[in-house]
């Protein structure tokens, strides 16, 4: 396991290994939704990933869709966000899926 700058092991899953961008929906408080890529380790949930943040979320290849404004990265004051929802496979390809839908 290598060692962080500070000389310390990480001890937190998300922290560990190599991450892997994953698309994801990030709805913030003033109604904006900022679509983009969040790298986290694979397999991992959402959740565990959130909980490791330092209070700001990291986003590239992000977009606003509301305005359709492109951004390399942004990160986002995690005060800011209401919800952050992941992006299925299908919708990514432009085919979403309803719920209980084969």
């Amino acid at each position: 396991m290598e060692l962080t700058p500070g000389g310390s092991i990480p001890r937190s899953p998300a922290m560990v290994g190599k991450k892997v961008p994953t698309k994801h929906r990030v709805h913030l408080i003033d109604g904006r939704i900022v679509q983009g890529e969040i790298f986290r380790a694979p397999k991992s949930r959402l959740a565990d990933y959130l909980s490791t943040l330092k209070g700001f979320l990291s986003v590239v290849n992000a977009v606003i869709e509301e305005s359709g404004k492109t951004l390399d990265f942004i990160a986002i004051n995690m005060s800011n966000v209401l919800m952050i929802e992941e992006i299925s496979a299908d919708e990514v390809d432009g085919n979403p899926t309803e719920s209980g839908s084969p």
